[in-house]
């Protein structure tokens, strides 16, 4: 991870946690599941142009994440630190780096790499029984960390033809983009 985290940023209270938050699909409204939002989208905004950060208007948020009937996340976000309405940018990173934090974790706690690779490899052989002819192709779409597909290549499981460009790894892009291709 490239950003420094203290420790004290994650053993003190913090505005996203408290009491249980968690919501179950059916309290969630049938019609409003197909606009299902995640926070993390919705929290930083930037200029398509010059790729610069633009001010987030708290309240906008907490009224989107309401209209879909997502109340535990519009809570979320209404106690997020703001100055004149807009998110603090600095609040929205640490929340940021935070979360990813727990994702790696937790992706690394439940072993998902392994999990992604079984099924990946039952895929795979059912291509072979298939008749499918290799190369088969696996393209990271930039969902989450970029764990999965970093355990990957970093055990070579796909040690033939396996390719990561390791150069936007590098750059800090995540592994958006990233292909493995299997022979």
């Amino acid at each position: 991870m490239d950003a420094q985290v203290s420790s004290d940023d994650l053993d003190r209270r913090h505005f996203a946690g408290g009491g249980s938050m968690m919501v179950g699909v059916d309290e969630i409204p049938a019609g409003s599941r197909p606009d299902l939002l995640e926070i993390s989208d919705l929290i930083v905004d930037f200029d398509i142009e010059t790729m610069s950060r633009r001010p987030v208007n708290r309240d906008e948020v907490v009224e989107r994440l309401s209209m879909v009937g997502d109340r535990p996340a519009a809570r979320i976000v209404a106690g997020m630190p703001a100055n004149d309405g807009v998110l603090d940018p600095d609040a929205v990173d640490r929340l940021l780096i935070r979360v990813h934090c727990e994702m790696q974790r937790l992706s690394e706690e439940f072993q998902h790499g392994r999990r992604v690779f079984e099924f990946l490899a039952s895929l795979r052989a059912a291509l072979d029984q298939a008749g499918v002819p290799p190369p088969y192709r696996i393209v990271d779409i930039g969902c989450g960390t970029g764990y999965v597909i970093r355990w990957l290549s970093a055990l070579a499981v796909f040690s033939t033809g396996g390719r990561v460009d390791r150069r936007r790894l590098q750059r800090g892009s995540g592994s958006r983009g990233t292909t493995v291709e299997c022979r």
